[in-house]
This record gives structure tokens, sequence and C-alpha cells, in this order.
């Protein structure tokens, strides 16, 4: 997803900056960072114990 925000961002492409601004500021580059930041608040599983069910990455996302 950096990729992407990394694209639309650059100068390369002809955008206007306002279309890129625009672009940047849509709300689901907002969430794809605070998901990514709530997968990284996730402890790290170990060896043998079976992974956390899905709510709690739900309840931290939210």
């Amino acid at each position: 997803f950096e990729l992407v925000r990394e694209l639309v961002g650059s100068e390369r492409y002809g955008l206007a900056p306002e279309t890129r601004q625009s672009l940047l500021s849509l709300r689901v580059f907002q969430q794809m960072d605070g998901a990514i930041l709530c997968l990284l608040q996730q402890p790290g599983g170990a060896a043998g114990v079976p992974p956390r069910p899905w709510h709690s990455l739900r309840r931290c996302c939210e």
C-alpha cells in the first residue's frame, strides 16, 4: 500500500498538486495506516501456541 501512496504522491505521473493532496487525504489511507499500526502492536505467537482469535484484532482496530 505504501507503493500506491508513493505513486499517487509522485510528480512523475503529471497529477496536479491539488489532485495528489486530495487523493492522499482519502480516508482509505488513514484507515490502512491505523490497521498497520494495530497489526504491529499485536504480540507475536509462540511455537505450539494456537493463533489468537480474530476478535482481538477487531477490538484493537475499531
